[in-house]
Formats: structure tokens, C-alpha cells, sequence
């Protein structure tokens, strides 16, 4: 599928905010998740608690994140993540990574978010405008197609 494509499939489901805030899960239309569907999602919760409470609970936050198992942990698929892939691939977009996001508080008023479309090869840049009384405006829309380009730079130190 072309980048044209998916911008039509996500101008259909998705408002920009919800798109350009990777809340990928809260389309226009309703998605229907089936009964196992979402039981599998549970279960995936279940054992991604369960590993918690078994390797990391009894660890505070600066020695979790050093501990081998933070990042096997970080790694096991969730429900929420299951159900966003879900509904992604049944409107036909899917799997969607999002590779890059830019802006926020404490780093000035630019703000985007790029995401991969890794089934059909296409990235797509989301522009906004953030301020810190109003969040994010996205006055550009959905986004357009981007192409990743590798630069090499010299840095004298």
C-alpha cells in the first residue's frame, strides 16, 4: 500500500490528535475485538504482572532499571500494545511503530512524531505546535510521507 493509502485509512479512523499521539486504540469507528481476542490480551497482561512480581517488584526505580531483567520485562508484549496492533491490522494499516516523537514539555514549541508502517515499508511525519498552556495543535493535518536518509557529520571535540 502506498503512503497516500494509509493516510487515507487514518484520515478515516483516526482525528489527528489521536494519530499524532500514538493513540492508536480510539478510532472514529468501532473496531470489533473478538471475545478470544481480548482474552489473549489479558493473558498477556497476566504474564507480563506475573514477571514483575517475580523478578523486579522488590526494586526501586534506579535499581530496576539496571537489573538484567528490566529489559526482558520492557519486551513482553501488553494488552494495550496487543489491541492497538489488532486494531491497526484490521483497518489495514498494520503493525505501526512508532520510531520518533519530538516536542513536549521542556523542549520548545516544535513538536512531531513519525511512524513506521512496517507492513508497507512507509513512514509518515505528523507535525504540531506545542505550548505548555494549550498542549499539542496540529494545524498540518494527519502528516505526509517521509523517507529516512542517513547523514555522516564530523564533530571536532
Amino acid at each position: 500500500m502506498t503512503g497516500k493509502q494509509l493516510l487515507e485509512i487514518i484520515e478515516k479512523n483516526y482525528t489527528v490528535s489521536a494519530f499524532g499521539h500514538d493513540e492508536m486504540t480510539e478510532t472514529n469507528e468501532k473496531v470489533n475485538i473478538t471475545k478470544e481476542e481480548e482474552t489473549h490480551g489479558e493473558e498477556l497482561n497476566k504474564k507480563r504482572q506475573d514477571f514483575f512480581n517475580t523478578h523486579l517488584e522488590e526494586l526501586d526505580y534506579s535499581e530496576r532499571k539496571k537489573h538484567p531483567k528490566n529489559s526482558e520485562w520492557e519486551q513482553m508484549p501488553n494488552k494495550w500494545d496487543y489491541v492497538r496492533d489488532l486494531i491497526t491490522s484490521k483497518i489495514g494499516l498494520g503493525k505501526v511503530i512508532e520510531v520518533e516523537q519530538v516536542g513536549g514539555e521542556d523542549e520548545g514549541s516544535t513538536w512531531y512524531s513519525i511512524k513506521h508502517f512496517v507492513d508497507h515499508d512507509v513512514y509518515i511525519r505528523t507535525d504540531g505546535y506545542y505550548q505548555s498552556y494549550n498542549g499539542t495543535d496540529f494545524h498540518d493535518g494527519h502528516g505526509h510521507v517521509v523517507t529516512p536518509q542517513q547523514r555522516t557529520i564530523t564533530v571536532f571535540e
